[in-house]
């Protein structure tokens, strides 16, 4: 545990769409959810030699990330402007690169940065009438490796 635990305060995602090296941040995170890497179970079992089933590990899944970012409807805003170009790489079914880099230090000083290339499947936006419009961005993984990267200072500015 980093630091006597962590929240998630301070938590980035970026994607880029030409180069990994600079990206386009998503302000405004509520909730990241995601993070996760599954190996799947290859079943080999042979009936005629015993009562218990057998497997061999299978190719590894990662899931699908989910952003719940607070709405900036104003196009006009930073905000807005790539909200609003989540909604087109949807459209466009373009792949793009993604970075997440969590805090490993209250200070924000130092992250753990993961990266990998997916596109966005879905673009969902919610408008309450008595609480804070949001919208939700379910990005799924396109790529041949989920890098999880050494710590340092963030990449996303």
């Amino acid at each position: 545990m980093a630091s006597d635990g962590m929240i998630g305060n301070g938590s980035k995602v970026g994607y880029s769409a030409t180069s990994p090296t600079t990206w386009t941040p998503l302000g405004q995170l509520l909730n990241i959810d995601g993070i996760e890497e599954a190996r799947a179970k290859v079943d080999r079992t042979i009936h005629s030699t015993g009562k218990y089933k057998r497997s061999l590990p299978g190719m590894i899944e990662v899931s699908d990330l989910t952003l719940d970012i607070l709405a900036d409807p104003d196009e006009s805003a930073t905000n807005g402007i790539v909200q609003s170009a989540l909604r087109t790489l949807l459209h466009d079914g373009t792949t793009v690169y993604w970075r997440i880099e969590i805090p490993i230090d209250r200070t924000q000083s130092a992250y753990k940065p993961f990266e990998f290339q997916g596109y966005v499947q879905r673009w969902k936006l919610g408008t309450p009438i008595d609480g804070a419009q949001s919208f939700n961005v379910t990005v799924a993984f396109d790529d041949a490796s989920f890098y999880e990267l050494y710590h340092g200072a963030t990449a996303i500015t």
